[in-house]
C-alpha cells in the first residue's frame, strides 16, 4: 500500500453507555493520489467473452496490446475467463454428473463414449477423442498410458492414453475411475481391459504398448493387445530399482532349484534362506509359476553302487565361487539319465542376514541393468568382430552377468530379488528390448505427462 506524508489523522470516540455507537473524524491536510477503479470494465468483459476459446494468457496479451497502461491484472482476466467458460461446461452442480453430460453432449462430434461394464465398488468415465482416432488410428503402432491422482475434488484417478506419431504424443483416450474400497480383487483390471479393448479395435496395428509398473495396466494391455510387445517405462524402472536396493528388507520367496532348471549355471543351493512374502512387490500373482507337480517316478536304484555314481560337472564360474553350496542329497539314475536331488534352501533368521545391498554395489547393479535393457539382436555388441547375439543369448548372458556379480559378492538377497522381479522369463519380456525383434520409439511414459 502506498503511503503519503499528508499529516492526516483519524479519531474514533465511543460513548460510555453505548459501545455499539462510535463517532469517527478523519482529516487530510494534503490530497492523496486519486483512487482508480481497477474492476474489469464491460468492454474488457465483452472481449473475454468473445475470445473465451483462447487461453487466458492469450487474452491478457491482447488486452496489454490494446492498453499497455491499464490497471488490471492477469489474475482478473483468468477469473473472468473461468466465469465465462463455466457457463458452457458446467452442466450440473455435481461435477461427476456434469462431466458425463458434457461428454455426451459432444458425442459423435468431438468425443466417443467408451462403454465400461458397471461393476460393484468402482465407477468410471471413459471417452476417446474422435478426430485423432479417425485420422491416425489405423496407422498407430505404439501407445503409452500413465495415470495420476488428486486432480479433482471427487477423488477420481485419471488414466491417459496417447499415440506416438513421429516422436510426438497425440492424446486419444482418457478414463476417470474411482473405487470405494469394496470392489472385488481384479475389478480394476477388468475395467481397464474394457478401456483398452475399445482402443484395440480402433487401432488394430499396435506393435508396442508402454506403461509404468502398475500391474493393472500391464494386464489390460496383455489381455487385449496380445500381439504387442509391452515395454515398461525406463524412468520408472530405474527409480524403482534404486529405491528397492536402498531398502533393507528381504526378497520374496525364491527357490534356486527352479531357477537352475531354466539356467543351469545358477547354483541350486544358493539362496538367502529367508523371504518376506510369496510375491515380489509389483509382480502380479498370475505371473508366478505354480509349484511343480510331483509325478511318480518308476526307477531302479542300485543301492550298493549309488555312492559311486559320478556327479554331473557344472561349468565353473569365473572367478571360482565361494564354497557356500551344499551337494545333492542323492542322485537318481534311470538308464543314462542322472537326476540330482538337492536339499531345500537352508533357513536363516532375519537378524542373521547381512545388509540387503551395501551402497557400494548399488550403482554397478543399476548400470548392468541399463546395459541389459538396451541390448538388442539388431545391435552388435561392443567388440571388434561386431558380434550379433540372438534374443535368447542376450537374456542368458544378462542373467549370468548379474548372477555372477551377486554370487561373487555373496549378495544372495539381491539376486533373489532381481531374479523374481526382473530376470525370470515372464518378467524379462516386460522390460528388455531384446524380447522383441523390433525396437520401439518410446523409452518412457513422460510423453504422456508432457
Amino acid at each position: 500500500m502506498d503511503r503519503f506524508a499528508c499529516n492526516g489523522w483519524l479519531r474514533m470516540t465511543f460513548a460510555n453507555d453505548d459501545a455499539s455507537t462510535a463517532r469517527i473524524r478523519l482529516m487530510h491536510h494534503h490530497a492523496h493520489t486519486p483512487y482508480v477503479d481497477i474492476n474489469l470494465g464491460q468492454k474488457q468483459k465483452d472481449l473475454i467473452r468473445d475470445l473465451k476459446h483462447l487461453a487466458p494468457s492469450k487474452i491478457w496479451d491482447k488486452i496489454l496490446a490494446d492498453n499497455p497502461d491499464n490497471e488490471y491484472t492477469e489474475k482478473q482476466v483468468y477469473s473472468e475467463w473461468m466465469h465465462q467458460s463455466e457457463k458452457e461446461w458446467r452442466l450440473d452442480n455435481d461435477q461427476v454428473k456434469s462431466a458425463e453430460k458434457l461428454i455426451r453432449s459432444v458425442e459423435d462430434y468431438t468425443t466417443q463414449v467408451i462403454p465400461i461394464t458397471p461393476r460393484p465398488g468402482i465407477h468410471a468415465i471413459a471417452f476417446a477423442l474422435k478426430e485423432p482416432l479417425d485420422a491416425i488410428g489405423a496407422e498407430t503402432t505404439e501407445v503409452a498410458m500413465d495415470s495420476t491422482w488428486k486432480t479433482n475434488q471427487a477423488g477420481y484417478e485419471l488414466y491417459s492414453l496417447v499415440a506416438e506419431l513421429n516422436g510426438c504424443a497425440v492424446p486419444i483416450a482418457f478414463i476417470f475411475t474411482m473405487s470405494d474400497g469394496t470392489a472385488e480383487p481384479g475389478t480394476k483390471d477388468l475395467m481397464l481391459q474394457d478401456f483398452i479393448d475399445f482402443i484395440a479395435k480402433r487401432c488394430p496395428n499396435i506393435k508396442f504398448t508402454d506403461s509404468d509398473k502398475e500391474t493393472s495396466e500391464i494386464n489390460a494391455f496383455q489381455a487385449k493387445m496380445p500381439q504387442a510387445k509391452h515395454q515398461l517405462c525406463y524412468w520408472h524402472l530405474i527409480c524403482y530399482i534404486e529405491t528397492r536396493l536402498g531398502e533393507d528388507k528381504p526378497p520374496a520367496a525364491y527357490d534356486p532349484r527352479r531357477a537352475n532348471k531354466i539356467f543351469d549355471f545358477i547354483d541350486p543351493t544358493w539362496a538367502p534362506g529367508i523371504t518376506s512374502g510369496l510375491v515380489e512387490d509389483g509382480v502380479h500373482p498370475d505371473s508366478i509359476d505354480p509349484p511343480d507337480e510331483l509325478e511318480p517316478l518308476k526307477i531302479h536304484i542300485n543301492l550298493t553302487t549309488m555312492e559311486n555314481i559320478p556327479q554331473p560337472r557344472r561349468k565353473p564360474l569365473k572367478p571360482p565361487p565361494v564354497p557356500t553350496c551344499r551337494p545333492p542329497v542323492m542322485i537318481l539314475k534311470l538308464g543314462d539319465t542322472r537326476t540330482p536331488v538337492y536339499p531345500a534352501p537352508p533357513a536363516a533368521r532375519s537378524q542373521d542376514l547381512p545388509l540387503f545391498c551395501p551402497k557400494e554395489h548399488q550403482k554397478p547393479i543399476i548400470e548392468k541393468f541399463r546395459v541389459h535393457l538396451h541390448q538388442h539382436p539388431s545391435i552388435p555388441i561392443n567388440d571388434t568382430a561386431g558380434t550379433m547375439l540372438s534374443s535368447d543369448e542376450i537374456h542368458c548372458r544378462a542373467v549370468q552377468d548379474i548372477y555372477n556379480f551377486c554370487f561373487e559378492r555373496d549378495l544372495s538377497q539381491v539376486w533373489a530379488y532381481l531374479w523374481n522381479r526382473w530376470y525370470t522369463p515372464k518378467q524379462w519380456i516386460l522390460w528388455a528390448r531384446a524380447a522383441c525383434d523390433a525396437i520401439p520409439w518410446l523409452k518412457t511414459t513422460m510423453i504422456v505427462v508432457l
